[in-house]
Parts: C-alpha cells; sequence; structure tokens
C-alpha cells in the first residue's frame, strides 16, 4: 500500500511539472472569417479608461496568437505596432494558441501566464456576426476551472504584411 502511495504522488508530481497541450485543428469553416489581418477589440479600443487593446492574430493552419497593445501605438504606426507585437511574442508561449470555426461559432485555446506552475490553458467560445466581426461570449480558465459569461467585440482590421506563425511551441 505504501509503494503504491508513494508511486502516486511520484506520478502527480511529475504531471503536474507538464503544461497542457494544444493540439492543431481542422478549421471546419475557414472562409467564415478575413484572416489576412488582426482583430482588435472593439470594446478596448473605444473605452477611454482603457490604455490597451486585445488583439488577435489567426493563420491558416488554425494557430493564433493573442495578446494587447498600447492604443496611443496603434494610433501611431498600425502597421509597425502589430508586427512589433508579434515579435516579441515569438519568445513567448503564453499568447500562443489553436483556434477552430463551426457552426458560425469560433473555439479558442491558448495558453495564459501561471503564477510559478506548469502552463495551462484558456478556452473562449464566441459568435460569428460576419466575416469582419465576432464575439467573444464565454471564458472557461484550466486553472481552477473558473468560467464566466463574457462580451467581448472583435473587429477585424486589414494588414499589408501579416507576421507569420512560425513559433517554438505549436508545431
Amino acid at each position: 500500500m505504501v509503494k503504491i502511495r508513494i508511486g502516486l504522488m511520484i506520478f502527480l508530481c511529475f504531471t503536474s511539472c507538464i503544461d497542457q497541450k494544444l493540439y492543431l485543428r481542422n478549421v471546419q469553416n475557414p472562409e467564415a472569417l478575413h484572416i489576412d489581418g488582426v482583430y482588435l477589440s472593439e470594446t478596448n479600443r473605444k473605452d477611454p479608461r482603457e490604455i490597451a487593446c486585445s488583439v488577435i492574430l489567426l493563420y491558416r493552419n488554425s494557430i493564433m496568437l493573442r495578446g494587447s497593445v498600447d492604443k496611443s501605438d496603434l494610433k501611431n504606426n498600425f502597421e509597425g505596432t502589430i508586427s512589433k507585437f508579434a515579435n516579441l511574442m515569438k519568445d513567448s508561449k503564453t499568447g500562443f494558441g489553436v483556434y477552430d470555426i463551426s457552426n458560425g461559432e469560433v473555439y479558442m485555446e491558448f495558453w495564459t501566464p501561471s503564477s510559478g506552475g506548469p502552463l495551462k490553458t484558456t478556452i473562449n467560445t464566441g459568435e460569428i456576426i460576419n466575416n469582419e466581426n465576432f464575439r467573444i461570449t464565454y471564458m472557461k480558465s484550466n486553472y481552477g476551472d473558473a468560467e464566466r459569461s463574457v462580451d467581448a467585440h472583435y473587429k477585424f482590421y486589414p494588414l499589408k504584411n501579416k507576421p507569420d506563425s512560425t513559433n517554438n511551441f505549436i508545431q
């Protein structure tokens, strides 16, 4: 009995140190959203109290990159700010994720920062309004299974030179 407990404790310690995995998806309806640009949170962008704006880049291979940029930088140099953001994120696992589109909905799963343990993921789901707009309506964090309703509207903005999805975390 003691050997079983020790074995179980070793197994749990080992597996708790491993980051959650993300798997590429075969996007069911890739034409449902434009992906040759960036999606900005209109909720953040229009709120005068917010200094940052959430951004999401979607790629054909089901990889996504998300994070935030300073709103004043977007006004001064839109393309440069998005490019700088993507280049800074290349070395950070948090922010990368995968997405899928199916039945008029978008599903996103991405790594989120940890306070010392292994990285876990957060899941966002939402409705596609049209090929340039979607609304995130639900969020579930895999840190303690916290879940809540949200209302975040994202709007598409085209980019002349969209940064690529190359990263060391999702193959």
